[in-house]
């Protein structure tokens, strides 16, 4: 393996993985790569690409004007052990732009064994989206060679194991961004800022709903290699609110089990979990996996909706793909909303890539630590366990489990 010693203004980037995820990654990367801050046509210049006139006439200017004309990612080198994975994603990067003809580069370089990978890869930094179970093993080496990595979530399937990723990211001249991207969500990012101004006073309670479409088919139906629904779903949700509350998680208590999904799988298809902070705060998640929609019920085709309760009012979100929060006080009824970004999950994804390639140039921080995945993991780990053994878990200060 020889990664750049130097980031140019063209960043190459190295796919682990090559299912689904990785896709999605790559959709974000060329729509990053293919942003036009002025635009190519003058005359279009004011209706459609308006950051000139933020320049001229704006002291400050919003994120979503923002110039990442200097961001110009292109996968280079792609891993998959499996054929139709690395076939499917390498003619997606063609599709997108990459490859012969495209500044002079060469088509992504597939290889089918890791060891390879590292050996003969190309690339200023790596993006992680292998099964879960596999992090660990994928990311310790690229850690070791000072590889930049953007690791998808969770990072293990054990708490032991996410010890073992944490030294090494302290050990390692790289960057290792935790790919929470619910951080980079523009909603969670403008409720931050609201519950940073005390909008609904002291924080006490969190509520969350999430009912979604089944996992689709693979490791996600198995406990070993997933660490189960709750941390492969809702390590995100744990995290938001590990970010948002003053203190850490002390215990936590689930129920849940398997309801639909019964058969060939020992994941739970729904929980219940109540989490205890040491500040005080109580939060809640709700799950449900086994939900009838989709195509047919264009109206109800899930949704995970978050309601915060303070000393002042609540703020609760706008489950319609919005952005929104409204505010409810004694004496007040506000609706914010949130700047808009392109990409999924309402813009995170884009925001996400975006932030790692500032990482990449040296230019950003992380906005999640390897602590802060374990803390997340400790609260879903702890939540299974609490199902699996009818117990209220405790959580120490150095996120491990406490047991009887």
């Amino acid at each position: 393996m020889s990664p750049s010693s130097s980031h140019p203004r063209e960043t190459s980037i190295g796919l682990v993985g090559a299912g689904r995820r990785a896709r999605t990654h790559v959709r974000e990367l060329f729509r990053l790569r293919d942003q036009e801050y002025l635009g190519q046509n003058p005359d279009d210049r004011l209706l459609d690409h308006p950051q000139p006139l933020y320049e001229t006439y704006a002291g400050t200017r919003p994120d979503w004007v923002e110039d990442v004309s200097d961001l110009r990612p292109t996968v280079t080198a792609v891993f998959d052990p499996d054929e139709e994975a690395r076939a499917t994603t390498v003619a997606l990067c063609l599709e997108c732009g990459d490859g012969a003809g495209a500044d002079d580069r060469d088509e992504p370089r597939a290889f089918d064994a890791y060891e390879r990978f590292l050996e003969e890869g190309e690339y200023d930094a790596v993006v992680v989206s292998s099964p879960n179970h596999t992090h660990l093993d994928v990311v310790r080496p690229l850690l070791e060679r000072g590889v930049d990595v953007l690791c998808e979530k969770p990072l293990a399937t054990t708490l032991e194991d996410h010890d073992e990723l944490v030294a090494l990211a302290s050990r390692s001249d790289g960057v290792f961004y935790v790919a929470f991207n619910m951080r980079s969500h523009p909603s969670y990012r403008r409720l931050a800022d609201l519950l940073e101004a005390d909008v609904i006073g002291e924080l006490g309670m969190i509520s969350c709903r999430e009912v979604r479409m089944p996992f689709p088919d693979g490791h996600y139906y198995t406990q070993a290699e997933s660490g189960g629904s709750l941390l492969e779903k809702n390590c995100h949700d744990f995290d938001l609110m590990n970010w948002l509350v003053d203190g850490d998680p002390t215990r936590v208590c689930a129920f849940g089990g398997q309801h639909v999904f019964t058969e060939n799988t020992d994941v739970n298809d729904h929980a219940v979990v109540i989490v205890e902070y040491d500040s005080g705060v109580r939060a809640s998640l709700d799950l449900c996996l086994y939900a009838p929609y989709g195509e047919q019920n264009p109206e109800y085709r899930g949704y995970r909706d978050y309601v915060f309760r303070g000393t002042e009012g609540i703020l609760e979100g706008v489950p319609d793909g919005s952005n929104a929060w409204k505010l409810y006080t004694r004496r007040r009824r506000e609706t914010f909303e949130a700047t808009g970004f392109p990409g999924g999950h309402g813009g995170g994804d884009y925001v996400q890539l975006r932030n790692f390639l500032r990482c990449v140039r040296g230019e950003e921080a992380p906005p999640a630590t390897p602590t802060d995945a374990k803390k997340a993991a400790a609260i879903a780990i702890g939540a299974e366990r609490s199902i699996r053994d009818g117990t209220i878990v405790e959580i120490d200060s150095n996120y491990d489990l406490l047991f009887e």
